[in-house]
């Protein structure tokens, strides 16, 4: 990385408030130094995957900005709507592809990070197929939250995103969810985990 990018990812440990005008200096750097926005987006997704391989506490702040920054640079069309449904999925159903542990029930901070993340972009996603995959990545959350033992603070993150994004959406019950991962089983034994076959089909 340059010196260039690092000076951003510093600029970016500050206040969440100053992540906007982080995001136009990338851009309007990026109009005469074209890998500036490609290494800032690189080095951002590589610290998210780092920090939930090894998860730490006095980290989380950092991730949260990682998120949000990376929101704010979607909407300078710096990246691809299909990176930010990729994290989204990443964080919520990793997949075999990905060397994590299972997060324990009390342990809720992937629910802080996608909200994190959709509250910074998801008002860009309001119709056609990326509205959609924003109404599954949001089926996909609420479905991963009822896995969870939700304090009061993280029920408000959670209907503050829904408000936010889709106030018209019903929030799946557990008994929805344990309907739909019984029938899931039953068509197919080998499926270990319903969410990450959801978000092989949804999120591109």
């Amino acid at each position: 990385r340059t010196w260039v990018v690092d000076t951003l990812l510093e600029a970016s440990k500050g206040r969440f408030q100053s992540l906007p005008q982080v995001a136009s200096v990338v851009t309007g750097l990026n109009k005469y130094y074209d890998y500036v926005a490609i290494s800032v987006i690189d080095s951002l997704v590589e610290e998210i995957l780092s920090g939930l391989e090894k998860p730490d506490f006095r980290t989380h702040q950092r991730m949260i900005a990682n998120l949000k920054l990376v929101g704010e640079l979607y909407n300078y069309s710096l990246l691809d709507s299909r990176i930010i449904f990729d994290i989204v999925w990443t964080l919520l159903w990793p997949g075999p592809e990905h060397d994590l542990l299972p997060d324990p029930p009390e342990d809720t901070f992937r629910i802080r990070m996608v909200c994190s993340l959709l509250e910074a972009c998801g008002h860009y996603f309001t119709h056609g197929h990326d509205g959609k995959k924003l109404e599954y990545a949001l089926i996909g959350l609420f479905r991963y939250s009822l896995s969870k033992v939700i304090t009061m603070d993280v029920e408000f993150v959670l209907s503050d995103i829904l408000q936010q994004l889709r106030p018209n959406m019903q929030r799946p019950t557990t008994h929805e969810v344990r309907h739909s991962n019984s029938a899931a089983h039953s068509l197919h034994p080998q499926l270990l985990h319903i969410g990450w076959y959801m978000c092989q089909f949804f999120r591109y």
